[in-house]
């Protein structure tokens, strides 16, 4: 298991509260690369307004919050949710439902700060937490059953194409704070890391190579809450110790279990091969 903390280094208004938490066994759930042809531009539509972490850590939670509120692949996002079943830390009451507002983030929050190994609890620790946690607490919590992830850019993308959307948690550089005009994200790392975010990756451009994220700044960030980061910058991210990982929300299409050909195809099989010899 890989397990780094990431201080927040910077004096922004703006929190972060990412860390990294990867384990080897993952690996078993990676999502393919798809050929780039095959890998078209894609927006899946969110359900929910941009939340506001505001001077809490809790980036992890909110991206987990807007990722069930946006739709998958045989998903429709959801604005509230009933809880199917009690997690083990007494933070979320079977059938109790919740808004996805920020009050449910921060419940959220609650679980994974217990979940994780990390020291300090919230509240009153702000410890932040990370994407794996997160994934963790909500098949705990009956909203999902498996989760995959990505391993890189391509893959990533291809995710975008397949499954749908995805929480992205990489390290934050300052010059990510404040994007352009036109909403490009400036990955730059001779600024120096800020800190570790997790932000939902929703849409992918083909044309311009660039995903966007859904960031958890309020609408007043980027363009009503929203920007994106070029290919480019999304594998420079990937490689200093990123991580993607996409949750198969209940409710969205089963993925597909691999089997081999039954009895009656492999006769056929047999069959026509004897034929084509003349037996």
């Amino acid at each position: 298991m890989n397990i780094v903390r990431i201080p927040e280094t910077h004096n922004r208004e703006y929190r972060l509260g990412r860390h990294v938490r990867h384990d080897p066994r993952s690996a078993d759930y990676a999502l393919p690369e798809l050929p780039r042809t095959a890998i078209k531009s894609v927006t899946w539509q969110r359900r929910i307004a941009i939340l506001d972490q505001k001077n809490i850590g809790a980036c992890v939670p909110n991206m987990g919050t807007a990722l069930v509120g946006t739709d998958a692949l045989g998903y429709t996002g959801v604005s509230s949710v009933a809880i199917a079943e009690a997690d083990t830390k007494g933070e979320f009451k079977a059938g109790s439902t919740w808004a996805l507002d920020e009050t449910f983030a921060l419940n959220m929050y609650r679980l994974v700060t217990r979940l994780d190994t990390y020291p300090g609890q919230w509240e009153p620790d702000d410890t932040g937490s990370d994407g794996l946690t997160l994934a963790k607490a909500l098949v705990m919590l009956g909203l999902s059953d498996i989760y995959q992830h990505a391993f890189s850019y391509g893959a990533l993308v291809s995710s975008l194409n397949t499954k749908g959307p995805a929480g992205c948690g990489t390290v934050w550089y300052n010059s990510m704070f404040d994007p352009k005009p036109d909403g490009e994200i400036v990955v730059d790392p001779t600024s120096g890391v800020a800190g570790g975010h997790e932000y939902l990756v929703r849409q992918f451009d083909a044309d311009q190579d660039r995903v966007w994220i859904d960031n958890s700044w309020g609408e007043s960030w980027g363009l009503d809450g929203r920007a994106w980061i070029s290919g480019a910058g999304m594998t420079t991210l990937l490689k200093a110790q990123g991580d993607v990982t996409v949750p198969h929300l209940l409710g969205a299409a089963p993925i597909p279990t691999p089997t081999g050909p039954t009895g009656a195809q492999v006769a056929a099989t047999v069959r026509s091969a004897l034929t084509g010899l003349g037996v």
